[in-house]
């Protein structure tokens, strides 16, 4: 693995030739898990996701500088997902109890765990409680649900205080990125079931859909305002991802895909996620732009 993840960054350095217009691609994989999905990258270029193995699910950290990852698991937990990682190392994601209830983890560069559920209107006993995503002050964002199922954006401040956030007149919200500067970006969606992009700035939300999609999710800004999300172009998919940089949308498919999904933006550029190939196996990748 460390030899395998160590040449796929050399390559990157030097010029991999272009599989598509205007990016280069490189795959792969992990040998011990299969089933792979990719949520969190840092400026460090370490990577966070879930990995299925024989033994069950996983949270992983990937050093793709130096070509190193583990997994782990909060204590006790049936589940473990590592969604997002900030440049201090600090993990966010979800885990499950014995009961099946997922709270958030916060876990620190030691490897220590905290463990939190949002506040009211938010349910603790509702099933569906996810942290997407951490800055590098320690504001975490997510999504949760209250006792009749409505769901909800959160922020938890670093301080242990919420915010839950609602998109006026949706039906559902999500919150799933929060830059240094504090801007959040998401998905909603609206009576009729489209779901949208959105940006909140301060107390301003703002709508984001891929041009021509029927839906559209943001997932990713990096602090350049970088902006990376997922679209499809119908109720049943197949999923796509974007960049929107300098206000200019850019489809991004792993070439020969049939499916890219979640793509991250750290910010030198450097972009992650994962694809499904045509025999449906999931791999990971990583992106640059071509200069």
């Amino acid at each position: 693995m460390k030899l395998t993840i160590r040449i796929l960054i050399c390559l990157l350095v030097l010029s991999l030739p272009a599989l598509a217009v205007d990016f280069r691609f490189a795959s792969f994989d992990f040998p011990t898990c299969a089933s792979m999905s990719f949520s969190g990258l840092n400026v460090r270029a370490q990577v966070t996701g879930l990995c299925f193995d024989d033994s069950g699910p996983h949270g992983f950290l990937l050093n793709l500088d130096r070509g190193t990852w583990i997994k782990f698991e909060v204590p006790g937990s049936l589940f473990t997902n590592a969604a997002a990682i900030n440049a201090r190392g600090q993990i966010v994601g979800r885990w499950t109890d014995a009961k099946g209830v997922n709270h958030v983890y916060l876990r620190d560069t030691n490897g220590r765990f905290t463990s939190f559920d949002p506040t009211a209107p938010c349910a603790p006993s509702r099933l569906n409680t996810v942290g997407h995503g951490i800055n590098d002050i320690e504001e975490i964002v997510g999504r949760c649900w209250d006792a009749n199922d409505n769901e909800y954006g959160f922020l938890r401040h670093q301080d242990g205080t919420f915010n839950i956030l609602e998109y006026p007149d949706a039906v559902t919200t999500d919150a799933w990125w929060i830059s240094n500067a504090g801007e959040i970006v998401g998905d909603y969606s609206d009576s009729a079931g489209i779901v949208h992009g959105f940006i909140l700035t301060g107390a301003e939300f703002k709508t984001v859909d891929f041009p021509t999609a029927r839906h559209s999710a943001l997932r990713y800004i990096n602090e350049r305002g970088d902006i990376t999300g997922i679209y499809a172009n119908s109720d049943v998919g197949p999923i796509h991802a974007f960049l929107l940089k300098d206000g200019v949308f850019t489809t991004i498919d792993f070439p020969g895909s049939v499916e890219t999904d979640v793509l991250l933006i750290n910010n030198s550029g450097l972009m992650a996620g994962g694809y499904i190939d045509a025999a449906g196996q999931e791999h990971g990748f990583v992106a640059v732009e071509r200069k």
